[in-house]
């Protein structure tokens, strides 16, 4: 389900009612990508055909990018999530061999696209961290239904700290942005861990 982005300006315009709408709106994305891309908190399964030689299919989740893939799995087997550079160091070339194969990696190219090597076509479930894209049009509801005033925070934060802006007040910014920071930090902890409440593992992050 997703939310319209104008459902979160009553979070911000009491900050900073005489700003335009436009800027309020570029604010709220930017917040809602700094969540997203810190606290991992919007997570999909998203299914995809793959097809060889290129074996690249892009996301088709709306007004979305990547931040991680988390899991994947090709035809029944797992994947493994590696980054480009790993790939390039330790299999050259794998991006222009075209021959199929068992695929065993998977890597995000763009913040939409994915590649899977070796090729191999068929029908993928992947696991994705995403974060709104740059020019979104829409939100996820776990964005406004959960999380409105964090981002409403964090969104007139960053409009308050304008240095030419009409409406600049850079005291109340930096609380806000200290604020929101917090809010970050507090709800990384409780995504990682999960709602059961799991112990904490560390772990690599690929992307």
């Amino acid at each position: 389900m997703t939310r319209a982005i104008d459902e979160l300006l009553p979070q911000i315009l009491p900050f900073a009612p005489s700003a335009p709408e436009p800027i309020a709106l570029r604010y709220i994305i930017e917040a809602c990508r700094e969540l997203c891309h810190s606290a991992r908190l919007w997570r999909v399964w998203h299914d995809v055909q793959v097809v060889v030689p290129e074996a690249q299919p892009i996301i088709t989740v709306p007004d979305a990018e990547i931040v991680e893939i988390q899991a994947a799995r090709l035809n029944n087997h797992d994947l493994q999530a590696v980054t480009v550079g790993w790939l390039d160091e330790s299999h050259p070339g794998w991006d222009r061999e075209a021959a199929p194969g068992s695929a065993r990696f998977i890597t995000q190219t763009n913040p939409r696209l994915m590649s899977f090597w070796p090729r191999e076509k068929g029908t993928a479930q992947i696991r994705l961290v995403l974060q709104p894209s740059l020019n979104a049009q829409t939100l996820p509801d776990v964005l406004v239904g959960l999380h409105a005033t964090t981002v409403g925070r964090g969104a007139a934060g960053m409009m308050l700290m304008l240095p030419t802006a009409s409406f600049a007040n850079p005291n109340l910014g930096a609380a806000l942005i200290s604020e929101f920071r917090s809010k970050l930090a507090s709800l990384k902890v409780e995504h990682t861990k999960g709602q059961p409440g799991a112990r904490l593992r560390t772990k690599g992050a690929f992307f």
